[in-house]
């Protein structure tokens, strides 16, 4: 699992990337809670929670891309 590094502040993120919120609703039959994503609508999210990147589609990776190589992402175990 890829994750932003902890020294990395997020509102630092959503500025020099133009990163957009979106709030996604919890599970409280399951105690699920809900989360804050960020994310440039190009398939790549983070969670303001847990600092871990997903997506859903890997047909447009560059946010992932700009940030390895901006040296804010590492490798967690699940």
């Amino acid at each position: 699992m890829l994750k932003i590094k902890d020294n990395v502040e997020l509102d630092d993120l959503m500025e020099q990337y133009n990163l957009d919120t979106e709030i996604i609703d919890g599970d409280y039959e399951s105690s699920t809670p809900g989360d804050i994503e960020l994310s440039n609508n190009d398939g790549v999210f983070i969670s303001t929670r847990t600092k871990k990147v997903y997506g859903l589609d890997c047909s447009n990776l560059d946010l992932l891309y700009d940030l390895i190589k901006a040296d804010m992402v590492e490798k967690v175990e699940d």
